[in-house]
């Protein structure tokens, strides 16, 4: 399963939904397509990305079901306009910027389903300070690429873990991709020391230390994925 086939999963139980950066809209027209969705605002930064959303969605028969604005974040959105709001290919860095900007707005929204390109850990414990319950965290690999995907809802009881870098929903329902994504990065870090070594200098070694350290935090979580299984 893909990206856009496990965002479309997760927000299959939602009347409306939100999706924020858009690009061309394919989220929200697979949504109307094949889930109970009955509306999607999509949102873009980018008005000529917002154009090429609109050209889809009236191309698919969707027009009526579709609402297109040009804005940042969340700011386009009213209070409780959705149920569902999707942050999809941003960083871990613009997530928490974009849901911590007006934090009441943010509340006001019952899930989130996010899918960042860097810093998932950031992207948790951000939704855990939030006081988001956290339902579903998978990882899919697309090509070469690993791809975390979390939704967050308010209505669940399930309490974010507070160890931002994996949870029992993650060792749970994605272990074996889990496990290629650790060795995939340790066998990374593990190059590029290789490569540090060869043009050393007093900077080359704090690189590796770092790198070091990071392998041992991705050994130890090798080893306490497997507890969970």
């Amino acid at each position: 399963m893909d990206r856009l086939e496990t965002i479309v999963k997760l927000a299959r139980n939602s009347n409306s939904v939100a999706d924020i950066g858009c690009d061309h809209g394919q989220v929200g027209v697979e949504l109307l397509k094949s889930t109970g969705v009955r509306h999607v605002i999509s949102t873009d930064i980018s008005e000529k990305c917002l154009k090429k959303s609109e050209f889809l969605f009236a191309s698919t028969g969707f027009q009526s079901e579709y609402d297109g604005r040009v804005g940042d974040g969340l700011k386009t959105l009213n209070h409780g306009e959705v149920d569902t709001v999707v942050i999809a290919g941003m960083g871990g860095d613009l997530i928490k910027d974009i849901v911590t900007y007006d934090i009441e707005k943010t509340l006001s929204f019952k899930n989130f389903i996010i899918q960042p390109m860097t810093n998932p850990d950031l992207v948790r414990e951000t939704f855990y300070k939030l006081g988001y319950g956290l339902e579903k965290d998978l990882i899919v690999i697309e090509g070469s690429k690993y791809y975390f995907l979390m939704k967050f809802s308010s209505l669940t009881d399930k309490k974010l873990e507070k160890d931002w870098f994996y949870t029992s929903s993650l060792l749970r329902d994605s272990i074996e991709t889990y496990k290629e994504y650790l060795k995939f990065n340790l066998n990374k870090n593990n190059a590029i020391i290789n490569e540090i070594k060869l043009n050393s200098s007093e900077k080359s070694d704090s690189r590796i230390s770092e790198l070091k350290s990071n392998n041992e935090k991705l050994r130890t979580l090798l080893e306490e994925k497997v507890e969970y299984k």
